[in-house]
């Protein structure tokens, strides 16, 4: 299994190292994208997040898709594939793991990854979400 990244449709390349917060079920990244407007993402309900700056993260070779700034999901991910069996040595008929996604954020000195059902973002009067439509059986 090879990981892949995905750019998300219709979100701008960040530029700048991005604030990130998280209100659980919930993790928002604000930060500006190559033409200095406002982008903000959230994630929801979150799974898991982790943040590394520059210092400790090796960026995956160009063949895997990888592009500095993109909003991305990460496909065929062997973190989701752990977070996955984790979930079910914990309870084995728990299903919220089966539409869970792991998106990654790489802007600035600061590499942003999360683990949620979807998407939400906007840019200005634009907006949009991932996947649309919403993962069954519901998104908040």
């Amino acid at each position: 299994m090879s990981a892949r990244h995905e750019p998300i449709t219709g979100v701008p390349a960040l530029a700048a190292t991005p604030v990130v917060s998280a209100e659980w079920p919930e993790v928002v990244i604000e930060a500006a994208a190559e033409d200095g407007t406002r982008v903000r993402l959230r994630f929801s309900p979150a799974q898991a997040v982790r943040i590394r700056t520059a210092d400790v993260y090796v960026p995956p070779g160009d063949d895997a898709g990888y592009r500095p700034g993109a909003v991305v999901e990460v496909t065929d991910s062997l973190w989701l594939e752990e977070l996955r069996a984790d979930a079910a040595q914990l309870n084995q008929t728990a299903t919220f793991m089966d539409v869970a996604r792991h998106f990654f954020v790489d802007a600035g000195d600061t590499a942003v990854e999360v683990v949620a059902w979807g998407l939400e973002w906007s840019v200005g009067e634009a907006s949009g979400r991932h996947p649309d439509p919403p993962p069954e059986p519901g998104w908040p």
